[in-house]
């Protein structure tokens, strides 16, 4: 899968499988927070803030640890946008 496109892959399942299966929404976002922690060290800035609507809406997940893991994506979303200026 090409990078570019992964986060929005899994945005996809974290939306889809919210209200039936935690499971996979839980490591959607974890993979979403590792991919997000990956680009801390990447030569090439990207703009990420076209994910956070989805991210807003993993917050209000009645389960406490998808909103955690949602929350840990935006706080390195803000890091990230802190570093440089985006593409």
């Amino acid at each position: 899968m090409n990078g570019e496109f992964a986060l929005a892959f899994m945005a996809g399942v974290w939306l889809t499988h919210g209200g039936r299966d935690i499971r996979y929404s839980r490591a959607a976002l974890c993979h979403a927070a590792a991919f997000l922690a990956a680009h801390e060290y990447a030569e090439k800035t990207v703009d990420f803030q076209t994910i956070l609507p989805a991210l807003l809406v993993a917050l209000q997940h009645p389960d406490r640890s998808i909103r955690v893991v949602a929350s840990e994506c935006i706080v390195l979303i803000a890091k990230l946008s802190g570093q440089s200026k985006a593409r």
